[in-house]
């Protein structure tokens, strides 16, 4: 009886229970092609990353040169507006020392002549 009963079964639940078995082994070849898909997906993301942390890496190391270059340049304009203030305060004590040296009177005849010269330009100009 036991037997039967199964052999009963076996015809009932078997040709289900193989198309089962068969779609499972479909199933199971997708989900290892999908796995397969994502472990490449994963590689090129990896990829990707190492390549953006490249790229970061010598994003500072470009940064950090720009960085030492602007205080090089500092240091260079400060010592530069130093130099030119300490050749402006010679030119002013030599500017003072030739009028102090000078005559009043040699000034203001340098004055003339050069309004004379001006004058003289014009009506030759003029006349031209």
């Amino acid at each position: 009886m036991k037997e039967t009963i199964r052999s009963v079964i076996q015809e009932l639940i078997g040709p289900e229970l193989r198309m089962i078995k068969g779609e499972l082994r479909e199933l199971e070849i997708r989900v290892d092609g999908v796995k397969k898909r994502l472990d490449d997906f994963n590689s090129r993301l990896d990829t990707i990353l190492l390549q953006l942390v490249e790229h970061s890496r010598r994003l500072d190391e470009n940064n950090k040169r720009i960085d030492e270059t602007n205080a090089r340049v500092d240091r260079v304009h400060a010592d530069l507006i130093l130099r030119m203030d300490r050749i402006n305060g010679r030119i002013g004590e030599k500017m003072d020392k030739i009028r102090q040296d000078l005559p009043k009177d040699s000034l203001s005849g340098v004055m003339v002549r050069q309004k004379e010269r001006g004058a003289l330009r014009s009506r030759l100009q003029k006349g031209f």
